[in-house]
């Protein structure tokens, strides 16, 4: 750098404008309607948004079905074929049968799991019983 242009440099600082300190210490505080209004329209964002998102899904659900139209007709499929039945050895899911009854509610309780409160510090469980024929 020359020396011309290092005096430039130096002149150009000094005559930079700067941030005042005192205007730099005060914290910038938003009024309540600046707060409202970006709220406003951060909602009718998102609203705009989650209606282009609904418009998308609709728009893949329908190329979605159009192709499995495609490849059901041109391979002849029946709902048997896409969905197959359920194993004939499977056994539905069930819940186990009540062996104890709180008699101040009438709630019930299998044994399994978690004693529920009404009967979990109780040592004897007997007279909670039920009993069956």
């Amino acid at each position: 750098m020359t020396q011309a242009q290092d005096t430039n440099t130096k002149q150009s600082n000094e005559t930079a404008p700067s941030a005042s300190p005192a205007a730099t210490d005060q914290p910038i505080t938003p009024t309540k309607e600046i707060i409202v209004s970006t709220y406003k329209d951060l909602l009718a964002q998102k609203s705009a948004l989650e209606a282009q998102i609904a418009k998308a899904q609709a728009e893949r659900k329908a190329e979605g079905i159009a192709m499995a139209n495609e490849v059901i007709k041109e391979y002849g499929l029946t709902a048997d074929d896409v969905f197959p039945p359920a194993k004939a050895g499977a056994k539905p899911s069930t819940v186990g049968v009540a062996k104890y009854r709180d008699p101040a509610t009438g709630a019930t309780w299998t044994g399994r799991g978690k004693p529920p409160n009404w009967i979990k510090d109780v040592a004897d469980r007997t007279p909670f019983e039920i009993k069956t024929a």
